[in-house]
């Protein structure tokens, strides 16, 4: 079975799709469940509810880069040699 760009643009849109839905609905819960995740999240890590919140936070924003890094440059940059 070989590869072929077809095939690895269909690859990384549907990575892309996928990643992109995942992080959509882990934005939703810790937006509306803030305050669970952090009560849970300080009392799994010992820390105080405020920096389990913002280490969610900052979950999400290098979740996000590495959707960008590994999904979106690879499927824009097939996209645009086919």
């Amino acid at each position: 079975m070989s590869m072929t760009l077809d095939t690895l643009t269909t690859f990384f849109g549907w990575a892309l799709v996928l990643n992109i839905a995942f992080y959509a609905i882990t934005s939703l819960a810790l937006m509306l469940f803030k305050g669970l995740v952090g009560r849970i999240s300080s009392r799994l890590f010992d820390v105080d509810e405020q920096t389990a919140r913002n280490e969610s936070f900052a979950y999400l924003a290098r979740y996000k880069l590495a959707i960008m890094a590994l999904f979106l440059a690879p499927y824009v940059a097939l996209r645009l040699t086919a």
